[in-house]
């Protein structure tokens, strides 16, 4: 009875082995498709961004990009001026700095230029914009942050002073200011005015 029961374990013990061993296989089965699966996923991944990588960096695109850049940096550190009549032999930088003195500033300017075509013979003359070059945008930014001043100051009073924006930009700048005008016959017991890229309107006493 004793060998009996031995050799009932043995064989207990040998079919335990065999499981064993044909779950470590169905492991292994399992470790090695999951390891393809993985590849195959890498390998796409990474075929999908280097595609998009190299049309992300495309020569032209870049470019592009630097002009841009460029372009927005260059406007930084301009502003355009508005009203200031135009005379046959005038000095814009005098007149430029004599503006910017009542804001007390006085900036390095690298250039300034009427924008626009010159005016015909017969044709009424025009008050053109003056764009502004400083030689950095902390000054332009603490000029804008100054140029209400002008509004007290006799004989600038109508001169306005703004960013150098693109043509998009004036574009919804002008949009903004038509809505503000609007408001403000609509409802002039308010105050309105632009902030962010939009017309703000609050009660007159708050």
């Amino acid at each position: 009875l004793k060998s009996e029961r031995i050799e009932e374990q043995k064989k207990i013990i040998a079919l335990q082995e065999k499981l064993m061993e044909k779950k470590d296989l169905e492991l292994d089965n399992v470790k090695k498709e999951m390891k393809t699966a993985v590849q195959s996923e890498i390998k796409s991944y990474s075929s999908v961004l280097k595609t998009t990588c190299s049309k992300a960096l495309a020569p032209r695109k870049v470019q592009a990009a630097l002009k841009t850049a460029a372009a927005e940096e260059d406007r930084s550190k301009s502003l355009v001026i508005y009203g200031i009549e135009e005379k046959k032999e005038e000095k814009l930088e005098e007149t430029v700095l004599d503006i910017l003195s009542h804001l007390d500033e006085k900036p390095r300017i690298v250039s300034c230029c009427r924008l626009g075509r010159d005016n015909v013979q017969g044709e009424a003359v025009t008050r053109k914009p003056i764009r502004v070059n400083l030689s950095g945008s902390d000054h332009v930014r603490q000029i804008l942050q100054k140029k209400r001043k002008l509004r007290s100051v006799e004989g600038y009073t109508t001169v306005y002073l703004c960013p150098d924006r693109t043509t998009e930009q004036r574009v919804t700048h002008k949009n903004l200011v038509d809505e503000m005008k609007r408001k403000r016959l609509s409802e002039p017991e308010k105050h309105h005015f632009i902030r962010n890229n939009l017309v703000v309107s609050v009660s007159s006493g708050t």
